[in-house]
């Protein structure tokens, strides 16, 4: 789980006035395996270079 907070913002009144508040969300995260993949190989290629040329 990532430590990540999402909100919504909603104009409600509060005591007449039109106030903006912040909402929190539920979220779900989904990946496919392709994805899963493609971050494991650049972050392969980012741990072998040495940082003295990009590819």
């Amino acid at each position: 789980q990532l430590p990540v907070s999402m909100y919504e913002s909603v104009i409600d009144l509060v005591n007449g006035q039109a106030t903006m508040l912040f909402v929190p969300l539920t979220y779900t995260l989904a990946t496919e395996e392709a994805e899963r993949i493609g971050v494991d190989h650049v972050a392969r290629m980012c741990t072998n270079d040495q940082g003295e040329s990009s590819q």
